[in-house]
This record gives C-alpha cells, sequence and structure tokens, in this order.
C-alpha cells in the first residue's frame, strides 16, 4: 500500500456486513460516539469490545492520532477521565463509555 500525505486511507473488510446480519438477525451490538468539533457526530458499533475498539482505532488513526490504545480501551470501558472529558467543555455529548444498542 503506498501511503500519501494528509490524504486518508480506507480498508474495506467484510465487518459492515456482519455488522448489518448480526443487527438484522436481533444480535446485541455495542456501540460508541465521537463528537468532536472538529468533525461530525460519528458514530461506532461493534459486535463486541475488540470488534468496538478495532472500528473507533480506525477513525483515531486519522482524526484522533494523540490516543493511545489504551486510552481507547480506558474510553470504551468508562474510565472516570474520559467521563469528566466526555460531558463538559466542547466533547459535551461524547459517549462516557461504550453502550449496547
Amino acid at each position: 500500500m503506498i501511503r500519501a500525505p494528509r490524504v486518508p486511507t480506507v480498508v474495506l473488510t467484510d465487518a459492515d456486513s456482519r455488522i448489518d446480519r448480526a443487527i438484522s438477525e436481533g444480535v446485541a451490538m455495542r456501540g460508541f460516539h465521537c463528537v468532536d468539533p472538529g468533525h461530525d457526530r460519528i458514530e461506532f458499533t461493534g459486535a463486541d469490545d475488540e470488534a468496538l475498539f478495532q472500528n473507533i482505532k480506525a477513525h483515531t488513526t486519522q482524526a484522533h492520532p494523540q490516543l493511545t490504545d489504551s486510552q481507547i480501551r480506558e474510553m470504551i470501558a468508562g474510565a472516570d477521565w474520559w467521563k469528566e472529558v466526555a460531558t463538559s467543555g466542547v466533547n459535551a455529548g461524547s459517549s462516557p463509555s461504550a453502550y449496547d444498542r
């Protein structure tokens, strides 16, 4: 893969078809959303926390590169520091933790 600076890279997988199938079969999904002044609200889903993490990680790599993997996992788990960030200031309205859909 060739990467050009400042050009978003999109990797297509079969994750969307698995998610669509799970939703149509009524399987519980995990969800999270990102509310940031730099972009519109973005919804993430995953069959479990690991799938959810991978979907969020794909976004943060481009939009929030300062976030570490452990910070993303803490956000999904609802860490106290994240609850404060997610419910105050410019990020008010972000998910304080992952939720079931």
